[in-house]
Order: structure tokens, then sequence, then C-alpha cells
């Protein structure tokens, strides 16, 4: 499960600042190179760094590379620092489930509401689904770590 995330991930994360970049470099051409323009340009390099940044976080997660305030931990003595990480995973894990939750609703709302993008022609719903399913991707990678740490502590404490 842990290689088709992280695959999948990557190959999201990858895909979406690729055609951004790519996006945004002909935005510059044809803007200052031939005077003219492409009216969801803009709209679609902002909607995909936008995806990029929730699936981002994922892999962000998994690899440690996200903020911690590591230097209160590892002033704890061991005993002290297993439960620590412990419960600083169960209220990581607690906001990307309401990211998710909460996420899952917008979305909801947004779809019962019919509302499509002016730019981009594209409904609503779908360009805010990225908050729920990253979150979602969050909320599995905190899960991963969550369970990685209570075994270490319970091996820890016998």
């Amino acid at each position: 499960m842990d290689r088709i995330l992280t695959a999948f991930e990557k190959l999201l994360v990858g895909s979406f600042l690729l055609i951004a970049t790519l996006l945004a470099f002909l935005l510059v051409l044809l803007r200052y190179g031939f005077g003219k323009g492409i009216t969801w340009g803009s709209e679609a390099v902002i909607i995909l760094v936008m995806w990029s940044a929730f699936f981002g976080a994922g892999i962000a997660i998994r690899e440690k590379s996200h903020i911690e305030l590591e230097v209160v931990r590892d002033l704890l003595p061991l005993r002290y620092r297993l439960p620590t990480i412990v419960l600083a995973d169960v209220f990581c894990l607690a906001i990307t489930l309401f990211i998710f939750i909460f996420g899952s609703k917008m979305a909801l709302y947004l779809y019962q509401s019919g509302g499509i993008n002016v730019a981009t022609e594209l409904p609503d719903w779908f360009i805010f689904l990225c908050v729920p399913l990253g979150g979602l991707t969050m909320s599995i990678r905190y899960l991963q770590w969550l369970n990685k740490h209570v075994r270490e502590m319970m091996a820890y404490f016998g």
C-alpha cells in the first residue's frame, strides 16, 4: 500500500508541477513575445500548484520533512520522548482528518451548488477536490507514523 501511495503522490505532484511550469512558460512567451494570452492559463497554473501542494504535503509527512519542534522533543529523556511523539502524531492525525472531513463537506457543497469556474470552465467541486484527497493522503501518512511510533513505544516499555 505504501509503495502504491508513494508512486501515486510522486507521479501526481511531478506531473502537476511540470504542466504548471510549462504552462507558465508558455503564458510568458505568448504575452511578452507575441502580445497574446490564454484566458484560462494563469488560473490553471494556480489550480495545478494548489493540487501539488496538497499532495506534496503527504510526501513531506512520509519523508519527515515537515516542520517539527525537535528541540523540545530531543531535550526530553527517551521515557517521555516516545509518548510525546505519539501524542504529536495523534494531534497531527486529528488535524489532517479535520481537513479531510471538512474538505469533503466543502466539495460536496460545491458539487450540489453546481458552480463553474469562469476562467477554466471546470466545476468548482473538482477544483477543490484536492482538499479532501490531500487530507486523506496526509491522514494515511500520519496513521503509518502513529503505528510505527506506538510499536516503538510498546517495545521500549515492554
